[in-house]
This record gives structure tokens, sequence and C-alpha cells, in this order.
């Protein structure tokens, strides 16, 4: 299964809503034909449907919220607690546990890992999901020079997050004060996502097979559910990236990203996932083969 933008926030919502008590008839919620929907009848949701979040919560109030609690611009968290709040937090899912593709896969990860704490496994029956943020570029390279936005996809799911291919890209600043180029590629296991390897030379390209250790972030970016969501942004990110640092800072995502095509850990800016593609079609087939 796949999720692109708020594809994302649903697919990750149904995968892992955690209370097991809730039949997947009263999480989905009846069916009804859109031209019949009305204010009334949203009125009277089941607080457990899925749909209960955004139809209780207004996503942008939450928003404003968020940046005036974190409004000393030292985190750029806004979205994604706006993000969190209304699709995720009605439905148990947090921020404190990461999360895994089965019980078999968290208890192997915890072997291998054991400062781990407990893993958020998906309800029954649901299929691998596959989510899709847009990587813009690198903190240092925004605002872009238009000619020069060299987006590409940030695959995210309960076993890894990165990119399926490696590839060197140059981002141009606006103005042509700096150029970046960063060379990009290569997957991490969810739980270290945002890390860097202890034991690795900065610039230090993995050998194949090689195992690394991991620190553990400075701050939680590990791909829980909640990350995984609000890694996909406003579509009008080129727009976004113009304005001043404290601004956009809150409205996109701040990703710290690590290439083992590359060796090379750095911030990177993530937005909606449709700027680049709606269907996750490669890696889909890949976990269909």
């Amino acid at each position: 299964m796949t999720g692109v933008s708020g594809g994302a926030w649903a697919a990750l919502a149904y995968t892992f809503a955690n209370n097991a008590s809730v039949p997947d008839e009263t999480l989905l919620g009846p069916i009804t034909d859109p031209a019949n929907l009305t204010k009334a009848g949203l009125a009277q949701m089941d607080d457990a449907c899925l749909c209960s979040g955004p139809v209780r919560r207004d996503l942008n109030a939450e928003l404003l919220k968020a940046i005036q609690r974190l409004s000393n611009g030292s985190d750029a968290e806004a979205w994604h607690e706006a993000v969190r709040s209304v699709f995720m937090a009605p439905f148990n899912i947090t921020d404190d546990i990461g999360v895994a593709p089965s019980a078999a896969w968290a208890a192997n990860a915890r072997a291998r890992n054991p400062s781990l704490g407990p893993l958020l496994t998906p309800r029954v029956d649901r299929p691998f999901p596959i989510t899709t943020a847009t990587l813009l570029c690198p903190v240092a390279a925004a605002p872009l020079a238009r000619k020069d936005r060299n987006f590409t996809a940030l695959e995210m799911t309960p076993l890894y997050g990165g990119q399926p291919y490696t590839q060197q890209l140059t981002y141009m600043r606006q103005g042509g004060q700096l150029n970046v180029t960063r060379t990009l590629g290569g997957f991490i296991e969810s739980f270290a996502f945002g890390a860097y390897p202890q034991d690795a030379a900065p610039g230090s390209i993995p050998a194949p097979q090689q195992q690394l250790v991991f620190a553990r972030p400075a701050r939680n970016m590990t791909l829980t559910a909640p990350r995984m969501a609000s890694m996909s942004s406003y579509a009008e990110s080129y727009d976004i990236a113009k304005l001043p640092p404290p601004i956009f800072k809150h409205l996109l995502p701040q990703v710290p990203l690590y290439s083992p095509a590359s060796g090379t850990l750095g911030p990177v800016l993530t937005s909606d996932g449709g700027n680049v593609m709606y269907f996750d079609v490669f890696s889909l087939v890949l976990v269909c083969r």
C-alpha cells in the first residue's frame, strides 16, 4: 500500500491505529456518496473513525498554535506537531515509539539493539505501507534558484527510510551565491533514521554488508508513524522556501539524513510527495515481486 501527501496520513493512521478494540468497520466509517456529505452528518461521526481527526480538529488552527509554542525558532517542528495532533494523536499513535513491520522484525531489531524500546506494529491484516515525501534540498541550499530545483523522492516505511537509487545532485541557492553538491542514495533502518554511524569517519562510504553502529539522534527523528506522516508538507514548497528562514523552518520539515551512498549526514528540507510522484510505483513493484 502506498501513500503520498494526505494519502500518507490516511495510510499510516489506517495501518497503526493503536486501539485494537475498535473494529475496522468503525475505524473506516460508513460508505457515503460524496454528494450526500453534510455538516450535520459529519457532526455525528464516531470519534473512533479515522475521518474524525480532521473533522474535529482544524489543521491550520493546530499549525498556528504550534508556531506560537515554537516561536523562538529553535525547532522546525510546528508542521509535525500539527499533523501529529490532527491525524495521529486521536488514534493513540504517539511520537515516543518507533514502528516495525511485524512483531518478529521488532524482536530481531531489539536483539541487535538492546537499548531499543517497544516498537509499534501494524494492525492485523494490513498491507506493507510505503509513504513518500519530496526531498527538496539541503537546508544550506535554501531558498533554491527556480531553475535548479533538483527534487527527489524520500521513501519511508516501517522497515527503512531513504532512497532506492543513487544520484549526485547540485543545488543552487537563489542569487547564485552558493552551490551545494550531494550524493544521495541508500536506506537506513527506521529506528536509526536521523542518526550517524559512530564508528565511521565523515564521508566514508560503507562497504557492502558492512555493519555500522549508529548513535541515537540528538532529537527524536526516528521514523515514528507521526514523523513519517508529517514529512509531506505543503506542495507549494518552492514559494515557501523563498520566505525568510524563521518562516520556512516552521512550515517545511527538516530531517537529518544520512546517505550510505556518500557517507554524509546533513539536514534536508522535505515537502509534499506529490511534487515528485503520487504513486510510489518503483518500490511498490519491488515489494510485489
